[in-house]
């Protein structure tokens, strides 16, 4: 959706149905640097080694890599193979990659919400540090 649209109730002749635009909504897009973004990204899953994701919380993140980063996205995603809550292969993980779909419905600021939820979780309530994410 990109707007709510409003009309005027009771057209006539000299005024006809009219719409106009009573809220707009615009999809958010993070584009300060790409490269700040690449590093940000290797720093939060860096952080995350260790955690323990939802399946579908990481297959979100690994499609916003793939949207934000396109094949050079891919190195991202291999550093998933380091968290040592799972037993995840490279091999795995280039399959999984290679699965993901290019979509407009998942993007940077997915992976940035999912893993400062999951970073949140772990200093909350696992007693860890507090990061400025």
């Amino acid at each position: 959706m990109d707007a709510i649209f409003g009309y005027n109730n009771n057209p006539t002749p000299l005024a006809p149905i009219q719409k106009t635009i009573i809220k707009s909504y615009f999809p958010f897009t993070y584009y300060p640097n790409i490269q700040d973004n690449y590093d940000q990204a290797a720093q939060l899953i860096r952080k995350l080694n260790g955690t323990i994701i939802n399946y579908n919380d990481w297959i979100r993140m690994g499609i916003a890599l793939k949207n934000e980063f396109g094949k050079r996205g891919l190195s991202l995603w291999l550093l998933f193979a380091d968290n040592s809550a799972y037993q995840d292969t490279e091999e795995y993980l280039v399959k999984k990659w290679n699965s993901f779909p290019i979509t407009d419905n998942v993007h940077f600021g997915t992976f940035i919400y999912l893993t400062r939820e999951y970073l949140r979780y772990e200093n909350t309530y696992k007693g860890g540090k507090i990061y400025a994410v």
